[in-house]
């Protein structure tokens, strides 16, 4: 029903709050994983991170992703027998669960070659450090050495080795010099740069362990 005196008025259209919408993209943008572009996330998903939610929640709220019965317990809660199990998980199915007790979520970022596309919760590497052992540390290479190369390797071998700023022929003598010294650095401490760019944990509280780093 309309008051007799209605009249509608047409030259004054609705629209959005411009200025709010942007102070929104703006936050959600600070909010876009490193590595990963704003105009290339599927659609879905910035318009959940533009209501506040991180790229990862997103993601999860999308997917219906759950945690597993194990994930959902505290750890110290687990018996002997639950620290002994690998739970093997679907990505687009389960958020969170446990290997050897320890809670792992799916990574967004590709691991480099050597590591699964999965990572401990921050808060439970402390119980990683607790299982630290200097002694078995070598062990869990040598056995392996024959049967593959090692990853650090791997690593330093599949790095670009193309210029995409310079054509190698435009630089000078002292700067090709300086390239090959860096390059036989990192070839070099290749091993501990692959230590420290990843999660492995390894107890500084061990006086030997710090010798790895060096």
């Amino acid at each position: 029903m309309r008051p007799k005196e209605h009249c509608p008025r047409d030259d004054l259209p609705c629209c959005p709050d411009t200025d709010l919408d942007s102070a929104m993209e703006v936050d959600a943008l600070k909010r876009v994983p490193a590595g990963l572009l704003w105009d290339d996330l599927r659609q879905d998903v910035p318009m959940l991170m533009l209501t506040g939610l991180t790229y990862e929640d997103a993601l999860q709220l999308l997917r219906g992703v759950h945690q597993t019965d194990l994930a959902i317990r505290d750890f110290q809660s687990l018996s002997e027998d639950e620290l002994l199990i690998i739970e093997i998980c679907d990505r687009d199915v389960t958020s969170t669960f446990r290997i050897f007790g320890i809670k792992m979520k799916f990574s967004d970022k590709i691991q480099t070659i050597g590591f699964p596309d999965y990572e401990p919760h921050k808060h439970e590497t402390k119980y990683l450090k607790d299982r630290w052992s200097m002694e078995a540390y070598p062990n869990a290479w040598e056995s392996k050495i024959f049967d593959f190369v090692l990853p650090w390797v791997q690593m330093f071998e599949g790095c670009s080795k193309e210029f995409y700023f310079n054509h190698a022929h435009d630089l000078s003598k002292g700067i090709l010099r300086g390239i090959k010294e860096y390059l036989e650095s990192m070839e070099e401490h290749a091993e501990g740069w692959w230590y420290i760019l990843h999660w492995f944990t390894i107890s500084m509280e061990d006086d030997r362990a710090k010798e790895i780093y060096l």
